[in-house]
């Protein structure tokens, strides 16, 4: 295959890809004939990393995944920010308070909560702003 793409290496790395992706599907095929077929296709790795539609598909990948790290640390932060808040002034309530916390999902409503905690005058208050920010 090599030889008769060799004047065209982007159909060259099309044809792997597709070859290799349908050996490792195939249910006829013997598992060594796919380990050969895997073991031939890697000599080509170089070419499956240069590829631009490749090079792409990481690129997205890894845009996507600091997205979701960067949401996900927001998240935590504002958990932390509230049960901080509620470890300073009402620190009887920080166990239960933890449970309801944890799950919450939506930033927005963890930064509602956090003005509410903050400016709660009593356990009472913050008791029920907890129960209403942890519903569903």
């Amino acid at each position: 295959m090599a030889v008769a793409y060799q004047s065209n290496q982007a159909k060259l790395r099309e044809q792997l890809v597709w070859m290799g992706i349908l050996a490792q599907r195939s249910s006829t095929l013997a598992d060594e004939v796919k380990a050969n077929v895997r073991r031939r296709i890697d000599m080509f790795q170089q070419l499956w990393d240069e590829d631009p539609w490749i090079q792409k598909l990481k690129a997205e990948g890894k845009a996507e995944g600091k997205a979701e790290g960067k949401a996900e640390g927001a998240l935590q932060r504002a958990r932390w920010d509230v049960l901080r808040v509620i470890q300073k002034r009402f620190p009887g309530m920080l166990t239960q308070a933890q449970e309801q916390v944890e799950r919450i999902t939506d930033s927005a409503v963890l930064d509602e909560l956090f003005d509410q905690v903050f400016d709660a005058p009593d356990e009472k208050v913050v008791l029920s702003a907890l129960n209403k920010a942890a519903q569903p």
